[in-house]
């Protein structure tokens, strides 16, 4: 074996075990995740894991006696990954103030990618008020994940007037969105 060959190879064995002694990243930069990663990546994030609805995966997030439950889902097509809190569920949008929802409007123009949603699953049924972001499904990095979980949380608190009746007058009764 010539020397330039016998180099090539340690250079290959040094590169394997530095590889190895890394230990495996999640998920990877450049990666496309798959929904068989999403409780991986929650848990690398620090947070304990549940399965939520439809593939979701929920976990809580506790900040300053602020508990606030996020969700990450893919989309149909898995070309999106949804960081998304269901804040509260409100009994009725029929009592909902104008200015309430003008304001939901309003706030999330102002911080886009950041969106309100309402949620009502039959009419004149409850309804459940929440912030959603969604991100390209490619390049994902937990650093990457972490902000968006970041940013829904610091949205939540912020605008808590808006989606929390307790903090309007002559609101309709909520029945509290606790974190399963």
């Amino acid at each position: 074996m010539s020397a330039a060959r016998v180099w090539t190879v340690l250079a290959l064995v040094a590169c394997a075990a530095v590889a190895r002694a890394d230990g495996p990243a999640s998920p990877a930069p450049g990666r496309t995740l798959a929904r068989a990663d999403l409780a991986s990546l929650v848990e690398a994030l620090g947070y304990d894991a549940r399965p939520g609805e439809e593939g979701a995966v929920s976990f809580v997030v506790e900040r300053d006696g602020w508990r606030v439950e996020v969700n990450l889902a893919l989309t149909t097509e898995g070309s999106k990954l949804l960081v998304f809190a269901p804040l509260r569920t409100w009994t009725s949008i029929d009592g909902v103030p104008d200015r309430v929802l003008r304001g939901l409007l309003e706030a999330t123009t102002s911080f886009a990618p950041s969106r309100f949603y309402v949620s009502q699953t039959k009419p004149g049924g409850s309804a459940v008020v929440g912030l959603l972001r969604s991100v390209d499904n490619r390049a994902v990095r937990a650093k990457h994940v972490r902000e968006q979980v970041d940013a829904v949380v610091a949205h939540a608190r912020a605008t808590e007037e808006l989606w929390n009746p307790d903090r309007w007058t002559g609101a309709p009764p909520t029945a509290p969105n606790p974190p399963r």
